[in-house]
């Protein structure tokens, strides 16, 4: 099995489920124990570049990547929906295979031939052309939450998740986005939302993008494919 690079950091909480679903995954799924490089951003510095300074941003990301790489990393990954802004200009500078959380989410989106999925994010990635753009290449419309629903998701994953804070309450209020639309499916475009919401939580498919990736990187990291999930979630 090749040996994973993560790009983490962005956030520490969500980067902590990545190691233990990755663990977990392969000993559930392929009897085995990957190895796993971590390398963990300064989370502060990098939202702050992130809105203030996007090529600076992608600069720190490369040099994250290129620092697994050296530490032996033959496959790669960042652990962040927001990052994948800069996936064009991060695997330009790499040489090793990086797996697209964006790609990998808007593909299962398909083969469960959702076609309207709402997506959750930071702002920073619902600001973003990244999912849209993608999506339209599954044949997928991706709907925006109110522009009310923002400020929500940046107090909930910045404020809450981010610093393990789980409430009810606020998986309420972001599941009220979808009431009322005309939507088939509830995309977690930011991976602190897996500590939140699953399949339990909605009444249409739940893709997770934190639990999507992670298998996708498995496979990409072995030659043989994780035992697909019954249902999206989880």
């Amino acid at each position: 099995m090749k040996r994973i690079g993560l790009l983490g950091g962005i956030g520490p909480a969500s980067t902590a489920l990545y190691y233990e679903l990755l663990i977990g995954r392969a000993r559930q799924t392929l009897d085995l124990t990957p190895e796993l490089l971590v390398y963990s951003l300064d989370f502060e510095r990098y939202t702050r570049l992130e809105d203030t300074d996007p090529q600076e941003c992608a600069g720190l990301l490369v040099d994250g990547c290129r620092a697994l790489e050296r530490a032996g990393a033959e496959v790669l990954a960042m652990a962040a929906n927001s990052a994948h802004a800069h996936f064009e200009a991060v695997v330009e500078r790499v040489s090793r295979p990086m797996i697209n959380i964006v790609e990998t989410v808007c593909r299962r989106a398909a083969t469960l031939e959702v076609r309207r999925p709402l997506l959750l994010g930071i702002p920073a990635t619902l600001r973003s052309s990244v999912y849209p753009e993608i999506a339209r290449n599954h044949g997928l419309e991706v709907r925006m939450p109110a522009p009310e629903y923002e400020e929500l998701l940046y107090h909930v994953v910045f404020d809450e998740l981010s610093h393990g804070v789980v409430q009810d309450e606020s998986r309420e209020t972001l599941l009220a986005a979808l009431t009322g639309r005309a939507v088939d499916g509830l995309i977690l475009g930011c991976t602190e939302l897996s500590l939140l919401i699953d399949q339990r939580h909605a009444d249409v498919p739940v893709l997770d993008s934190t639990r999507l990736h992670v298998d996708a990187i498995l496979e990409a990291a072995c030659d043989v494919q994780p035992t697909p999930r019954r249902t999206v979630h989880a």
